[in-house]
């Protein structure tokens, strides 16, 4: 079968079976990557794991960068700012990502991680000025209500790694709606080469300074997560 028949065949599937399978696949990989965090979770440093998921989804990129024939022009952008924003919001959710996954079991890690579409809630209000329903903020109130269940609060506060995960995924609702403005303005591609670029060049240092062989298991492992990003 040619690239072309197969791009037909998947054009003539309905929408929302498209839709489907594209989030079979979604789940597929997030559950890939999830596995290979909890099992490295205090085997290898953070720092490295975040290294190497920034590093590889920069290489998986390149091959489409040069396929666009436009060179370092294919970078010019007005909404720089914008950019660098997305690369901080996911910097920074990658490395409280990781350590959430890697240090919790992971159905409650996954339960935590969710709690990214109650976030966008209050965000899309402060900073789309979108208006929210009575209905809507009830909803986010019971499903953070339902977070403080998985995260089980002491007296002592949240665990670690549970606040890992609940800033990260704050900083995951970051994410989405700085894409939201961006996608009015750039291509797909391009926001993604940026969001590679930003978060590589801020993890490479710490990345390579933490590096420690990775050995059996462990190096599959690692490869998942770089594939899986």
């Amino acid at each position: 079968m040619s690239v072309t028949t197969a791009r037909a065949d998947w054009a003539a599937l309905p929408p929302n079976l498209r839709g489907t399978l594209l989030l079979l696949v979604a789940y597929a990989i997030f559950t890939i990557e999830v596995s290979a965090a909890r099992a490295l979770g205090g085997v290898l440093p953070n720092e490295q794991i975040v290294l190497v998921r920034s590093a590889a989804q920069l290489m998986i990129l390149i091959p489409f960068v040069l396929g666009t024939g436009q060179g370092f022009a294919f970078l010019r952008t007005r909404h720089l700012k914008l950019h660098l924003l997305r690369g901080a919001f996911s910097i920074a959710g990658l490395y409280l990502y990781f350590y959430s996954f890697g240090h919790m079991p992971i159905a409650e890690a996954t339960a935590i991680s969710f709690t990214k579409v109650l976030f966008l809630v209050p965000l899309a209000v402060l900073i789309l000025g979108e208006r929210a329903g009575r209905a809507r903020w009830i909803a986010a109130l019971i499903g953070f209500a339902g977070v403080l269940l998985v995260a089980r609060p002491t007296t002592d506060g949240i665990g670690l790694a549970a606040l890992a995960g609940m800033v990260a995924a704050l900083t995951g609702a970051g994410l989405l709606l700085v894409t939201k403005l961006l996608t009015a303005h750039e291509s797909p591609l391009t926001i993604m080469v940026f969001v590679a670029l930003t978060t590589t060049s801020v993890a490479l240092i710490p990345g390579l300074l933490a590096w420690e062989t990775p050995e059996g298991e462990a190096f599959w492992w690692l490869v998942a997560i770089g594939l899986a990003g």
